[in-house]
């Protein structure tokens, strides 16, 4: 799937994570620096953006079909998706470069038989580099780790999820190519 090392991209923002005016007076709350700016945002989300269980089963509404400016004004997410776009926003406000991370479950990958009706399994991150360090930012779980945890494949990089080509629509079928391709590379 897309990746770059082209840190300068992660600065600029996609249709999903467009730095609007109103994203840009929100960020301007955080006057921290470094790391403690991460913690910061962070804390906003953890208190500002809450979990909506009973929108969850509308995958095909909400999941990879809302853009940052909708999760931050709405101050409900339906999922690690929008607690991502939204810190991204947020953190590229703050001239931090900042990468779209999906990732699939290793042990979702590797079952077999393929099952296009069994749940799919994964999560997002944002990686951010502040002094020379990479950070992965579980904006869901409001923590900071120092590479991906165990257990988790990368699908794809990017500035947000549409770039990935992932919306509303077609994320199941990317997704269950990603499985046949890679259960086919690991068959060779």
């Amino acid at each position: 799937m897309k990746q770059s090392t082209d840190k300068t991209q992660y600065l600029r923002s996609g249709k999903q994570t467009e730095l609007t005016t109103a994203i840009k007076e929100l960020s301007s709350q955080f006057q921290s620096q470094s790391l403690q700016l991460v913690f910061d945002i962070l804390g906003w989300i953890g208190e500002n953006i809450k979990f909506e269980s009973s929108l969850q089963g509308a995958v095909g509404r909400y999941l990879w079909g809302r853009t940052a400016l909708e999760v931050l004004t709405s101050r409900f997410a339906t999922g690690c998706t929008d607690y991502t776009l939204a810190f991204i926003a947020l953190a590229r406000a703050k001239q931090v470069p900042t990468v779209y991370i999906e990732t699939l479950s290793k042990a979702w990958l590797d079952k077999f038989p393929i099952d296009p009706k069994e749940l799919i399994t994964g999560h997002s991150y944002a990686k951010v580099s502040l002094d020379k360090k990479v950070y992965f930012v579980d904006s869901t779980r409001l923590c900071v780790h120092l590479k991906l945890p165990a257990g988790e494949v990368v699908f794809g990089e990017g500035v947000d999820t549409w770039d990935l080509g992932l919306s509303n629509k077609n994320w199941k079928k990317k997704f269950l190519r990603f499985k046949v391709e890679r259960q086919k590379e690991a068959g060779s």
